[in-house]
């Protein structure tokens, strides 16, 4: 039986340490990088005095800020467009909510407490809510009074 030539040994080897080798040089990801973002949230002219600030970046996971008395929030934000969510605060969670399930007067309370708890319209509350910032290096101010 014949041998193969050395030389193809040594190509099929070569071929497969450059599969290998290139098989771990998929891209990484984009490098998220991330700027201070300062600002005031009011509803109808007033400071929005509970609740959060959502910053959705065009990828990745979102940046969420708490709101003070006064409305004013502070993160480090991505960089780039990012469209803007305020959520309504949420009142304590039930002990447990299997127990409001079943229970139509416990129900009705904490439904009583969710709207109580609304300080804003929900509409403002996902991506589609129509705010959108564009988040430069450096600091950034982004004050949005909702209507």
């Amino acid at each position: 039986m014949a041998r193969p030539p050395v030389c193809l040994g040594y190509c099929l080897v070569l071929i497969g340490v450059c599969s290998a080798h290139l098989a771990g040089c998929t891209p990484a990801p984009p490098k998220r990088e991330y700027a201070e973002v300062m600002g005031t949230v009011k509803y109808q002219g007033k400071p929005v005095s509970k609740g959060s600030i959502v910053f959705q970046p065009e990828s990745g996971a979102p940046v969420v800020a708490e709101l003070d008395a006064e409305g004013n929030y502070s993160l480090e934000g991505v960089i780039g467009p990012n469209d803007v969510m305020v959520r309504n605060p949420l009142p304590a969670a039930a002990a447990h909510t299997d127990d409001i399930k079943a229970n139509k007067a416990a129900q009705a309370e904490y439904d009583k407490a969710v709207k109580s708890a609304k300080i804003i319209p929900d509409k403002y509350s996902s991506t589609s809510s129509g705010l959108k910032f564009d988040v430069q290096p450096g600091t950034n101010s982004a004050d949005f009074d909702l209507k």
